[in-house]
């Protein structure tokens, strides 16, 4: 789980724990914890100091020791799927791209294009790298990843040759299943759903 530009927020965590009772190991990333710490967050805590500081090189590396970890479970996952949420919705789909054997990805409302923050790739630049099959899910009242956003994407993974599947759900904004889930309790409850399925 890549979780957004607040880092590890208790959110996160809470779902890793919703994907563990669905019998799913879940590992939840922490983007900070080189220059926040590894205690928990505080209430309020002020990510923006620590986001300016964030790398592509040091995530792509705590992906890896992620993904490390989590095969070294016992017993080892079947398959290591990636998800994440804006920020973390690019890094999901970066992520795909390392050479790490992951079976999907379920990017949330990722920005697909575009320069990114500490030299993360823009997912539609570097779609040939892709390894595995995408389930992309926006919010149809999201201002900033329009349809327009949304189409270029696709056709660069319909070039690249990726299976994937975009979602839209309608009168959702950006960050609706993890900020707004209650007030957009329908378009989560699907994107959960699609989630588990895929």
């Amino acid at each position: 789980i890549l979780p957004d530009v607040r880092g590890l927020h208790p959110f996160f965590e809470e779902l890793a724990s919703r994907y563990a009772e669905r019998g799913i190991t879940a590992l939840a990333m922490d983007y900070f914890c080189r220059t926040a710490g590894t205690d928990a967050q505080p209430e309020g805590f002020d990510y923006q100091p620590h986001l300016e500081l964030v790398s592509w090189d040091n995530v792509a590396g705590d992906i890896k020791a992620s993904v490390a970890h989590l095969r070294a479970q016992s017993p080892a996952p079947r398959s290591v799927f990636a998800t994440g949420f804006c920020m973390g919705g690019r890094l999901a789909a970066d992520a795909t791209t390392l050479g790490l054997g992951f079976a999907g990805a379920i990017p949330f409302y990722g920005w697909p294009i575009g320069k990114g923050r500490g030299g993360m790739p823009a997912p539609a630049d570097v779609a040939s790298a892709i390894e595995c099959d995408l389930l992309l899910i926006y919010g149809g009242a999201d201002h900033g990843i329009t349809k327009e956003v949304r189409d270029t994407f696709d056709k660069a993974l319909d070039k690249a040759g990726v299976h994937h599947e975009t979602i839209v759900e309608d009168g959702a904004p950006h960050s609706f299943f993890d900020r707004t889930a209650e007030e957009h309790a329908d378009a989560s409850a699907d994107a959960w759903d699609r989630t588990l399925t895929f």
